[in-house]
């Protein structure tokens, strides 16, 4: 690289950059600690993730959520609308970055034609399964939920994840080991 395209790229960052960031760590802090009970940090960590998309197609989809969270009524839909909207915050960082590399480097881009999604009514066993997790996980709080698996002194690192390959089957739970362990592909 250049000097001059060095310079391009440390020499500031794109506008809102940084508040992106910070929105997206508040509600990570938010989904560590839990969604069981919501306190005032989260709720304003959600309601500020609901703001920041209020412009959006998914607007009144994660407001909703977001009520409904801090309201202490929230579903699996619920959770997956906040993980839809902190994944769009996030790209909108990426889209952000990239167009400042491109910027620097002296590239243009052609414009990205989006896809026609399809989307069936029907969701697969393992689909279910794994969003059932996720969304006990986030109740809960990442940091109550992971604690067993990180090896302490004299402990190996328990598998969790073996469940997600079960096909959806009783073998998925979190609680304690597949009954089908055997069947289960480990990674």
């Amino acid at each position: 690289m250049r000097g001059t395209q060095i310079a391009a790229l440390t020499a500031g960052h794109p506008a809102g950059l940084t508040d992106a960031l910070n929105l997206v760590a508040g509600v990570d802090a938010a989904l560590n600690r839990g969604l069981a009970r919501v306190g005032e940090e989260d709720a304003t960590a959600l309601a500020g993730l609901a703001g920041a998309l209020a412009t959006t197609p998914l607007a009144n989809l994660v407001a909703e959520a977001v009520d409904k969270i801090i309201a202490g009524s929230g579903t699996q839909e619920y959770v997956a609308a906040l993980a839809g909207a902190r994944s769009a915050v996030l790209g909108a960082v990426h889209d952000a970055l990239l167009g400042q590399v491109d910027v620097a480097l002296g590239r243009s881009r052609a414009p990205w034609a989006p896809v026609p999604a399809d989307v069936s009514g029907e969701v697969s066993p393992a689909l279910a399964g794994v969003r059932a997790w996720l969304s006990e996980v986030a109740v809960t709080g990442c940091a109550a939920s992971t604690t067993s698996w990180w090896p302490g002194p004299g402990r190996r690192l328990r598998r969790r994840w073996p469940f997600l390959n079960c096909g959806g089957s009783r073998c998925c739970s979190t609680v304690s080991p597949p009954s089908c362990a055997p069947a289960c592909r480990s990674p």
